[in-house]
């Protein structure tokens, strides 16, 4: 065995030091094996606790990514719910109040099933060749009858369906609106909507609670007003996107044309559109509101009228 030597020494009281063992070969590097110390067990401790927590903000990112998603969808769904913001509502809280129907929602569930029925809606053709009221009267007798009430809302969407074709060739709106049936809740400012129109889409939304509690010349008023909405909307469109095309020369020629004139008092009503749970007298006195208002009452009188002759009132 050779001399050991100062480095090695040093070496080896480094490894007694360090609580090792060591075999010693001078002629080869010390080689120390360590024990496992306090210092060593605490290491695996925290890799332990590292994993541990690790699993835990995994865990948690994910439970924060789905609830993200949840929470926008919801939004979505609201917002696809929502009333556009060139809605027609009809009706005022004194309706409610002299009424004296209550501010609680009607459900859809009702504990008798709604009759089914087997009614078609019109193809556009049908009013081609007459546009006289006796082309509805069948469908006017049905909003009439009890029965109406009793009828699910499809079929009852079917039956307004026809009603409305007839308003629409009076009215020069010869494009395809839907009508459905829907619960419209009370707002918060105790506003019950009757009815809206969705311009996107051309759909008109009737308030099942109207069609519950209320007579059969609200729902056809109803009906009414929101037509009348639909060409408003209609005449914009015409104005925004055929009128504001053309050259300068036949803008200046067609620019007097009532429909023009109309357009363009019926677009700044709709830009700066008051919502009724907003305001329901400024609601109330937009132009694009009384128009309605006012086609509503004198096309009613018509229905009206037809009731009375055939004993339905």
């Amino acid at each position: 065995m050779s001399e050991l030597t100062k480095n090695d020494y040093e070496k080896l009281m480094e490894s007694f030091m360090n609580n090792g063992k060591s075999t010693y070969n001078s002629s080869d590097e010390v080689k120390v094996s360590v024990k496992p110390t306090n210092k060593s067990y605490n290491e695996k401790k925290k890799k332990k606790l590292f994993y541990i927590d690790k699993a835990i903000k995994t865990v948690a990112t994910i439970v924060f990514v789905i609830s993200t998603i949840l929470l926008v969808h919801g939004i979505i769904a609201l917002n696809e719910n929502h009333h556009c913001s060139f809605c027609g509502v009809y009706n005022s809280i004194t309706s409610v109040l002299l009424d004296g129907k209550s501010s609680e929602s009607t459900d859809l569930d009702t504990t008798e099933k709604p009759k089914e029925s087997d009614y078609e809606i019109l193809p556009d053709s049908y009013f081609d060749n007459s546009k006289s009221f006796d082309n509805i009267k069948e469908y006017v007798k049905e909003v009439y009858s009890d029965n109406f009430k009793n009828l699910d809302p499809i079929s009852q969407a079917k039956l307004l369906s026809n009603i409305l074709k007839y308003e629409q060739y009076i009215l020069g709106c010869n494009f395809n609106i839907d009508v459905k049936i829907e619960q419209i809740d009370v707002s918060d400012n105790d506003i019950l909507t009757y009815g809206y129109y969705l311009s996107p889409s051309h759909t008109i939304v009737i308030n099942n609670q109207i069609i519950q509690e209320n007579s059969p010349e609200d729902v056809i008023s109803t009906l009414l007003h929101e037509v009348k909405h639909a060409q408003q909307h209609f005449y914009v469109d015409f104005y925004e996107d055929v009128f504001s095309n053309l050259s300068v020369d036949n803008q200046e020629k067609y620019k007097s044309l009532p429909i023009i004139e109309y357009a363009k008092a019926y677009q700044t009503s709709f830009y700066n559109y008051v919502d009724a749970d907003e305001d329901f007298s400024a609601y109330k006195s937009q132009l694009c509101e009384v128009n309605a208002e006012e086609y509503a009452d004198s096309e009613l009188q018509t229905y009206h009228n037809f009731a009375i002759n055939q004993g339905l009132i």
